[in-house]
C-alpha cells in the first residue's frame, strides 16, 4: 500500500499526463511537521486515492450545458440581449 501522487508533470501532447508515484517518507514527514501531527497513513492513503477516484468521475461528467436532460435545462437561467 502506497500513498500515490503525481510525479513531475511531462510535456504537453506526451502520453496520457504526469505518471503517479507514491509519496516520500520525506514527503509524508513534512506533512505532519505542517500539521504538526502524525498522520494515519492508511487514512492518507484512503483519502488521497479517493480524491483521485472522484476527480476522474467529475472530469468525464457532462457540464449542465451538454446535458441535455431535462433537470440540468431546468437549472439553466439564460438571460436574454
Amino acid at each position: 500500500m502506497g500513498i500515490a501522487v503525481p510525479s513531475e508533470p511531462k510535456q504537453m501532447g506526451a502520453d496520457k499526463g504526469p505518471a503517479i508515484r507514491a509519496l516520500t517518507e520525506t514527503e509524508i514527514e513534512s506533512l505532519e511537521q505542517a500539521l504538526g501531527k502524525p498522520v494515519d497513513r492508511k487514512y492518507l492513503d484512503y483519502w488521497i486515492s479517493q480524491s483521485i477516484a472522484d476527480a476522474v468521475t467529475l472530469a468525464r461528467q457532462p457540464t449542465a450545458r451538454n446535458c441535455g436532460t431535462v433537470c440540468c435545462k431546468s437549472s439553466i437561467r439564460v438571460e436574454p440581449g
